[in-house]
C-alpha cells in the first residue's frame, strides 16, 4: 500500500481531534493517551504495522508535535 502525505495528515488530525475533543467533553486525561502526540505515535505505529509501511510509524507523531507546538501559541 502506498502512503500519501493524506493518509499522515488524516492520522494527526484525528488524534488532535480525538484528544482536545476527549478534554472538552471529560476534562481529564484518558490514560495512556492522555497526549495527541502520543496518541499519533501509537496510531501510526498499528497502521505501519498494518499497512507494511515505515513511513506511518513516525511521521504522524512528528507532524502532530509540530502543529500542537504552533497551535499552543
Amino acid at each position: 500500500m502506498n502512503i500519501t502525505l493524506f493518509q499522515i495528515f488524516s492520522i494527526s488530525g484525528l488524534c488532535i481531534a480525538f484528544v482536545e475533543g476527549y478534554w472538552n467533553i471529560f476534562d481529564k486525561p484518558l490514560k495512556p493517551f492522555s497526549c495527541a502526540s502520543c496518541l499519533s505515535l501509537w496510531t501510526g505505529m498499528l497502521a505501519g504495522v498494518l499497512c507494511h509501511n515505515e513511513w506511518l510509524f513516525f511521521a504522524p507523531y512528528l507532524l502532530t508535535k509540530v502543529i500542537t507546538k504552533y497551535l499552543q501559541k
